[in-house]
């Protein structure tokens, strides 16, 4: 089979990197950003412009650490907006990240922190970012998996107190981050994201979907999955978009939570895997009434519309 959605259509004026993106997006929607939503339902809005000088205090500590272009690092940070604050400062700084899921317990072998030792390896042995409350744990893993000599970084202690403007000039061809196949049957593979893919695909999806910066998108899926960092977070900052990043067990708690959030802030996309769309559906049984203004919904992705 052969589809073809046609010619791309691409202002030349727009960015060719996300690096610009996210500095001219601060400038031109500076009320744009992104909205936490934490597992208690408490809310934490972070603009653009707060994002990208949050990133440049987080670039600077890995300067001071000797970090450099084409380095790579792995992220193991449980607060939304650490994380994206921490991903931003490696990508400020040329470096290629990589998510991987935060383990239920490392104390034990389980399927995640296999995850997170083959990831290891295969990347010969980046330092790893995480919590202040994971950092024992991860450095833990020397002894239950032989992750020896593993350099473990707390995210809190990346965050210097002087921002850097030291940015590194991408190119388009350059990689942003690592993306991680789900290595169920093995090693994981590393999908390695440019610049130039991310933004073709970001205008192909404004193109295909009559994007606009008045647009917004959620997602309670956790970050280590492509659609939050790329069909969400990466096209919405490089659009202008609002968005809302939400904790996926706020969601799995009570699967209503996710319809609450997108009609009160009059979301216009989301996305889930079917099992998402399932638990909407069981949700509603016995429901006599549910009070909420959908209308602003116009595209519900699943995780094969990427």
């Amino acid at each position: 089979a052969y589809s073809n959605g046609g010619p791309l259509e691409v202002d030349p004026d727009l960015p060719t990197t996300l690096t610009q993106a996210l500095i001219r997006t601060s400038k031109v929607h500076p009320d744009k950003g992104v909205m936490f939503i934490d597992v208690e339902g408490n809310e934490d809005f972070m603009p653009y412009a707060e994002l990208l000088e949050n990133a440049k205090h987080m670039l600077a500590g890995f300067q001071a650490l000797g970090m450099k272009p084409a380095d790579r690092v792995m992220l193991q940070v449980d607060n939304l907006r650490d994380h994206f604050t921490c991903f931003w400062g490696a990508v400020l700084n040329g470096m290629v990240p990589v998510t991987v899921a935060v383990a239920p317990t490392y104390q034990d072998t389980n399927a995640v922190v296999t995850k997170l030792y083959n990831t290891w390896e295969l990347l010969d042995h980046p330092p790893v970012v995480t919590s202040t409350h994971l950092v024992d744990a991860l450095e833990g893993l020397e002894s239950v998996i032989g992750m020896k000599d593993i350099r473990v970084l707390d995210v809190e202690s990346l965050k210097h107190p002087t921002a850097s403007e030291d940015i590194y000039d991408a190119k388009p061809e350059d990689r942003v981050f690592f993306q991680l196949t789900s290595g169920s049957t093995g090693v994981p593979k590393c999908i390695q994201e440019t610049h130039r893919g991310i933004i073709a695909h970001a205008h192909g999806s404004a193109q295909f979907n009559k994007y606009t910066h008045e647009d917004s998108t959620l997602n309670w899926l956790a970050a280590d999955h492509v659609v939050p960092i790329l069909t969400c977070h990466l096209k919405d900052v490089f659009l202008g978009m609002n968005e809302y990043q939400v904790k996926t067990q706020y969601v799995l708690s009570d699967p209503l939570n996710w319809l609450r959030l997108m009609a009160k802030y009059r979301v216009t996309t989301t996305w889930s895997p079917n099992f998402g769309f399932k638990l909407i559906s069981e949700s509603l049984v016995g429901q006599d009434e549910l009070d909420l203004d959908l209308s602003c919904v116009r595209h519900w992705m699943n995780a094969g519309e990427q």
